[in-house]
């Protein structure tokens, strides 16, 4: 018979998703034998091509993105040899060539079923989760997660205050009621809940573990928090004057925006729970001290201090402290690799080394040459 990509995919799905173990030997012999050769009649066309296309989806967190743009090239162009090219990406990460099964095949489906059921706050492509469900079928479960919230309180704020204005004395109850009265418009503690996924660096040359923050942003969407202002209202980049005209006569308008208390005090709370935050909160101190040399002058009679800065404008300010995060967390997710396998963790560590040849067979088709080195 024709292999079917539909009939393959779904009986994968099938098999993975109730944890038929015993059917993996054939859930794997379905998957491939609906990517050889007879699937596509020699051309990517048919009642195939669509599922093809939904796999490609459902592939493009595990793979590199210019091999992902090459494939999406040869999908536009209905070139057939991407069947291969889909069945060499398994073949390549599979953790045991000799197993009965493709071993990181199964655990990817066996992932996207627990996603599913678990990561569901909004149904997003590729796999119908919110966008914890990308990071869970790429990297599996992480070494550790916590739930918690971002608090906010008097107290704290007070203490920011003290800090970024590099003050010996607290500051005054104008000053802290100014910044939490425009605070308050805003935020509360129940849009501040997060998730924190630590993975113990999955690759040894890794400054940092992978860190991955999930959380409720600001514009309201729900998904990955790649750096603590996206908890931040846009209006709270403003200064408090600007943000409420009145509150000027209490000399509102000289404080810094009420986003750069929050940048230090998210980033203060959250350097507890993981080196990389404890190393961000130690360089905001520095770029909001020094180099962006926030300092506080007094006024006459006592009022509220004015802010000073040698930045052009408030706005640049708020800019440099978002990109400067912002490339940090970048940086850590390039060292990533693009996926992982739980599995692998289980297997003993043997020094290995794989080196991959790209040949034709005797027919002249792509094939892959694996060779294994150990010592």
């Amino acid at each position: 018979p024709t292999p079917s990509m539909a009939i393959g995919i779904e009986y994968i799905r099938l098999a993975a998703e109730q944890q038929l173990r015993d059917y993996y030997p054939v859930a794997d012999f379905m998957y491939f034998w609906a990517l050889s050769d007879e699937a596509m009649k020699g051309e990517l066309a048919g009642e195939n091509l669509p599922v093809l296309e939904d796999e490609l989806a459902r592939l493009e967190p595990l793979v590199d993105p210019e091999e992902y743009v090459e494939w999406q090239g040869m999908l536009d162009t209905t070139d057939p040899a991407l069947m291969e090219e889909i069945t060499t990406f398994w073949e390549t990460v599979d953790l045991l060539p000799d197993h009965s099964f493709n071993i990181r095949l199964l655990e990817y489906w066996e992932r996207i079923a627990f996603a599913r059921d678990q990561y569901n706050r909004v149904d997003e492509p590729p796999y119908g989760t919110d966008e914890r469900g990308r990071y869970y079928v790429a990297y599996g479960e992480p070494d550790m997660s916590t739930a918690d919230t971002l608090m906010l309180n008097s107290n704290q704020i007070r203490r920011a205050l003290t800090n970024i204005l590099s003050r010996e004395d607290p500051p005054g109850a104008k000053e802290l009621d100014v910044v939490m009265t425009v605070i308050d418009m805003y935020l509360d503690e129940s849009s501040l809940a997060y998730e924190l996924w630590d993975y113990n660096k999955p690759d040894e040359n890794m400054q940092f573990d992978l860190t991955l923050m999930f959380g409720l942003k600001a514009d309201g969407t729900y998904g990955r928090i790649f750096t603590l202002s996206d908890f931040i209202p846009r209006d709270l980049f403003l200064s408090p004057g600007q943000i409420l005209p009145g509150i000027g006569s209490l000399g509102g308008g000289a404080l810094p925006p009420p986003s750069i208390f929050l940048h230090w005090l998210f980033y203060d709370q959250m350097s507890a729970k993981d080196e990389f935050y404890h190393q961000m909160i130690s360089e905001l101190d520095v770029r909001m001290r020094s180099e962006l040399g926030i300092i506080v002058e007094s006024n006459a009679g006592g009022g509220i201090p004015t802010y000073v800065s040698p930045v052009a404008t408030l706005t640049e300010l708020n800019r440099i402290l978002e990109d400067d995060i912002y490339w940090k967390t970048y940086e850590v997710d390039e060292e990533a690799p693009e996926e992982f396998s739980t599995e692998e963790k289980k297997l003993p560590g043997i020094p290995i080394e794989i080196y991959q040849y790209r040949i034709l067979d005797e027919q002249n088709r792509p094939a892959l040459l694996s060779f294994v080195e150990s010592y």
